[in-house]
């Protein structure tokens, strides 16, 4: 059985090539065109030396790049930090440390506070999605190499609201994300003609 999420989205491309994957802004995008996208962008994260278990965050509103970044983190086996975009420059800081983040994606409306976190962590890359820096990380054509997850290999980790003291990171697995999407699909009657609404982050 295979754990990797990123595969998920392999699987529709291949049985539901010319469904529709995502609606972002007023734009469609069929499954053969998000796995293509996020295959091209999980390539040349590796390219750049994002290994499994390398941390990646993301400080953006909505948009198809923050989705394509989840999924091509994934499928490298790399950990997924999403950030919340009104944190100060500050507690984004102490978030990107703490979980040892190596490289943000950021939208043009964070770049300020994205940079500003760089510059007191030195190891820190930052890219911002619509740049040629971002998308430079795209190989075009190519497939990232394979890689072999357990069930309890770290997808995500969330940050609590630290309303008692600081933040504290909430490690997530592929499989339990994978569990709490099959049940919230289940319980609520999800087909494969569902659409789902999800203002995140």
């Amino acid at each position: 059985m295979w754990y990797n999420l990123g595969e998920t989205v392999r699987y529709w491309a291949k049985y539901y090539p010319n469904d529709i994957a995502l609606w972002v802004e007023g734009e469609s995008f069929t499954w053969t065109a998000f796995n293509e996208r996020t295959d091209e962008l999980a390539a040349g994260l590796e390219k750049i030396g994002i290994r499994l278990r390398d941390r990646v965050a993301i400080l953006s509103d909505n948009c198809v790049e923050w989705c394509e970044t989840v999924i091509a983190v994934l499928k490298i086996g790399g950990i997924i930090v999403p950030l919340n975009p009104r944190l100060l420059a500050r507690e984004l800081e102490y978030l990107v440390e703490n979980s040892g983040t190596r490289l943000i994606i950021c939208d043009e409306a964070h770049r300020e506070r994205a940079n500003e976190v760089k510059a007191n962590l030195a190891d820190v890359v930052v890219a911002q999605i619509g740049t040629p820096t971002f998308e430079s990380l795209r190989v075009n054509g190519a497939k990232p190499a394979p890689v072999v997850l357990g069930a309890d290999t770290p997808a995500a980790i969330g940050y609590t609201s630290g309303t008692t003291g600081f933040p504290k990171g909430a490690t997530l697995s592929h499989e339990g994300i994978r569990c709490m999407g099959l049940g919230t699909a289940m319980m609520n009657g999800f087909n494969a003609a569902t659409r789902t609404l999800t203002p995140v982050p």
